[in-house]
């Protein structure tokens, strides 16, 4: 195995998994890059965003998605957000939410896919797993000790506790994909795969989309092609 450092950033290697170049990581440091603010939300309690993925289309457009609009990292309210930024990252839009439903529909990936397509993907736990397994948590402080916090545990607790009355096909958990021809303007209804992935799949040179991941409620129904310690669609 050889490799040459090139470019600052990566390095040339002869190992045929990285095919001919892989990051060089002792070159990059949080200084290497320039930094900025995608959203802060202020004045509001629904100001959790977080598990973001960014990607780039042909005219440098950034887009970036996420988890968003919720109270605390396991919240009922959470949604997936799509940020999108025409100047390099300097500035971005306000979030557009792209999927929600009666369950949150957090973590959102995004990968581009050329000619203005681009897929993206989401998942959660299954309505029963939330109201029983989670309960507690979603109505606890974990993390925050203030009254604020406690105002939020009740909130959340108060859309958990309705979660009986929901109809039973929407609150099977799992992990969804939906794609878009024109540049997230519109988006395809949902399709569960077999594994979860907070960032998504990866294009391979010759157009096929990987996605690599851990099984997450995948439909039993189903049939998918399995690799030691995962699967793929």
């Amino acid at each position: 195995m050889s490799e040459k450092i090139c470019n600052g950033f990566f390095v040339d290697t002869d190992v045929p998994a990285f095919m001919g170049k892989k990051l060089h990581l002792p070159a990059i440091s949080r200084d290497s890059f320039a930094k900025g603010i995608v959203h802060r939300s202020k004045n509001s309690i629904f100001n959790y965003f977080a598990w973001p993925t960014v990607t780039s289309d042909e005219n440098g457009v950034l887009y970036a998605t996420s988890a968003a609009f919720g109270t605390d990292h396991i919240c009922p309210f959470t949604k997936a957000g799509m940020f999108v930024s025409r100047n390099g990252g300097k500035t971005w839009t306000p979030p557009v939410v792209i999927a929600e439903g009666y369950m949150p529909t957090g973590s959102a990936s995004i990968v581009y896919l050329g000619n203005g397509k681009m897929i993206v993907g989401y998942g959660y736990h299954p309505g029963d797993v939330l109201y029983q397994d989670f309960y507690t948590r979603i109505n606890g402080t974990l993390w925050e000790e203030s009254v604020t916090a406690s105002g939020k545990g009740l909130l959340r607790q108060t859309l958990i506790d309705l979660y009986p009355t929901f109809p039973v096909d929407q609150l099977i958990g799992g992990s969804f994909v939906m794609t878009s021809d024109d540049y997230g303007v519109t988006w395809s209804d949902p399709v569960r795969v077999p594994v979860i992935n907070p960032h998504g799949p990866c294009q391979l040179p010759d157009g096929t989309l990987l996605l690599a991941g851990q099984e997450f409620y995948a439909d039993p129904s189903e049939t998918y092609k399995v690799f030691q310690g995962g699967a793929y669609t």
